[in-house]
């Protein structure tokens, strides 16, 4: 059974570490130490609080995302440590053409702002990972130099027929057969291969900030740490990246819990110490689990909209958190003060989009209320979603009438004339009347029947046709002809005074 290495300490020097990292001279082995020895000496010196946040360029930031790099951006600033922003491309199917873009851009939108990333200071650059390829396959060869790795040259057809073998035997996990791994068989260059890890038998243990002790069985295959393109796996690039960052939390949903006991082995073969692990719960909706490829609850879509980021941030931190007093706004300062994982909770959180717009308004109002000059500034700007207020440009001015430019032209003539005209001139001619109102046009007649009193005879045929419908309804209560008559009747009698009207 393996246990978790004793953890860094604050009190650690920091720097050791720094040997690993690409731009400057790698660890090496001496004569009188091995490789291992090596890697734990500069591990040791790691110290402090970093955190990252490693996303998928997949898509859009959504609040899953953001909710990530909000926790782990609190608890660093809030144990005065740092937060990083790594991207995680090593798998080209799942990459989308201008996801990495967005993502930094809704960072900042936020203010989330990393303290080292692709467009910060780089102290352990590269942090896109496609660019480490070479790092990668260096600590792969190291594996594969110790006995802990193997190439496995298995093709497609043969793995394929090994899972269906698998599947008529009703065993519960599937476990590669170590073919390539007891094979003396030699292979020609440029074959094409994986590198698989080699699973070691027994459990393997780790401890969660937020799950508690967690023990998995080392049930499953020698997975693979370099895919057959020559890219690390998200385990291995996940796992060597953190160590050569010195990540000392690792903070990330519950979906990659299944994963960590992979990576936990990783760290155990190099003998570095593991981070602090904190698996947050995943975020519920009524029709299934948010996520990128889940309704659009992209960022992207809420800014442009003009949603308050302090709402957003305000909404996100309360799906999986709850603080320790109330408060009816909590800005960013305010959550950084507030927030612990001690209070992160185990269980889903239910995600109501209906609840973005009320904490949107009360945002509002305590922006109103406290800095009103930004708010101004807000309505200058055309923000208008924001208040709630339209601002529609005015109207020109209608031209001037006839009636107002007569009234000019007698204004100018009493100036001409009290400047500098003789008293015998004739005062000017009196403007004449306005023209009258066109005459209103004669109003219909009610009920809509004309002068001739044609109304009366349709008025009768549609009483005539729905009583007789009535009649043949009520046939054992009144007689059909009973109402013929009374109405034809009746009928009869209007169309005889209508015509002694006409």
């Amino acid at each position: 059974s393996s246990s978790s290495p004793p953890r860094r300490t604050p009190t650690q020097p920091v720097g050791a570490a720094d040997a690993f990292a690409p731009v400057v001279t790698p660890v090496t082995a001496t004569d009188n130490e091995t490789f291992f020895e090596a890697a734990s000496t500069a591990a040791g010196a790691m110290g402090g609080v970093r955190t990252r946040f490693a996303p998928t360029p997949s898509g859009k930031l959504d609040f899953m995302g953001l909710r990530t790099a909000l926790y782990s951006y609190l608890f660093a600033k809030k144990n005065g440590g740092d937060f990083l922003l790594r991207i995680e491309d090593t798998d080209p199917s799942y990459t989308v053409s201008g996801a990495q873009d967005d993502i930094v851009e809704m960072l900042s939108w936020a203010g989330l702002i990393p303290d080292e990333g692709p467009n910060t200071h780089q102290r352990f650059g590269p942090y896109i990972q496609s660019e480490r390829k070479e790092i990668y396959q260096k600590y792969a060869n190291i594996l594969l130099e110790k006995g802990l790795a193997y190439k496995c040259y298995c093709s497609k057809k043969r793995l394929s027929i090994l899972r269906s073998d698998h599947d008529k035997s009703g065993e519960d996990v599937f476990k590669y057969d170590r073919h390539c791994l007891n094979s003396d068989e030699v292979h020609p260059e440029g074959t094409e291969y994986t590198i698989r890890f080699k699973v070691p038998s027994g459990s393997t243990s780790f401890y969660d900030e937020v799950k508690g002790q967690k023990t998995f069985p080392n049930n499953f295959t020698d997975f693979h740490i370099i895919k057959a393109d020559g890219n690390a796996t998200f385990t291995f690039a996940n796992t060597v990246d953190d160590f050569l960052m010195e990540i000392s939390h690792v903070l990330r949903p519950d979906m990659f819990l299944s994963s960590t006991p992979k990576q936990v082995m990783i760290y155990e073969a190099f003998g570095w110490p593991q981070p602090q692990w904190a698996h947050l719960p995943s975020i519920d909706h009524e029709l299934g689990k948010i996520g990128k490829r889940f309704g659009d609850h992209s960022l992207q879509n809420f800014k442009k909209r003009e949603f308050f980021p302090e709402a957003l941030l305000h909404f996100v931190a309360l799906l999986g958190w709850t603080p320790h007093y109330k408060q009816e706004v909590f800005v960013l300062s305010d959550l950084q003060s507030a927030f612990s994982l001690d209070t992160v909770k185990k269980e889903a959180s239910n995600c109501n989009v209906k609840d973005i717009a009320f904490l949107n308004r009360k945002h509002f109002e305590a922006m109103s209320r406290d800095s009103p000059d930004s708010v101004v500034k807000m309505v200058q700007e055309g923000i208008r979603e924001k208040v709630d207020i339209v601002t529609s440009p005015r109207p020109p001015p209608p031209p001037p009438s006839k009636k107002q430019l007569k009234k000019e032209a007698a204004a100018a003539a009493a100036d001409a004339e009290s400047s500098g005209s003789s008293a015998d001139s004739p005062p000017p001619p009196p403007p004449p009347p306005p023209p009258p109102p066109p005459p209103l046009p004669p109003p219909p007649p009610l009920g809509g029947v004309n002068q001739k009193g044609e109304g009366w005879w349709v008025g009768g045929l549609l009483i005539l046709f729905l009583m007789s419908f009535w009649g043949l309804y009520c046939d054992f209560v009144f007689s059909p002809r009973l109402y013929f008559r009374v109405f034809s009747r009746s009928i009869f009698r209007a169309w005889k005074r209508s015509q002694w009207k006409t």
